[in-house]
């Protein structure tokens, strides 16, 4: 099988699994605490270090809860939406750096698919992102 959830579930795989569930999940936790702290720190004044207790806490009852799956069917909406915005501005760019005038680019060029493509994802195409 190609799915790869279905390849680490099989038996002796378990610790693969977690191993690489672990590696992808520490970059983006540092990048948060090193990030967000200072942030929090010039917004609204913290501590840098009661900001990376606050931040940590904050990312550990999300995960506890389980937010991720209830993102699920919001990002497979953004990701059908975004397919069809990508060619118009790619064109744009193109011609912007062949030294054309510049264009706004209208929002019927891409908006028409971009809908298409998200009620396809909402009724559960799964070649909804494509069509879009």
């Amino acid at each position: 099988t190609i799915d790869l959830v279905s390849v680490l579930t099989q038996p002796g795989t378990l610790m693969i699994g977690n191993l690489l569930v672990a590696l992808a999940v520490i970059a983006p936790t540092f990048t948060i605490l090193v990030s967000a702290a200072p942030a929090l720190r010039a917004a609204i004044g913290l501590d840098q270090k009661i900001a990376m207790y606050l931040i940590t806490g904050i990312g550990l009852v999300l995960a506890i809860t389980r937010f991720d799956l209830y993102l699920l069917e919001w990002l497979s909406v953004i990701a059908a939406l975004l397919p069809p915005i990508v060619v118009p501005l790619v064109y744009e760019s193109i011609s912007r750096r062949r030294g054309r005038q510049k264009h706004t680019v209208p929002i019927l060029s891409w908006l028409p698919g971009s809908v298409f493509s998200a009620i396809l994802t909402l009724i559960g195409q799964p070649y909804a992102p494509i069509v879009g």
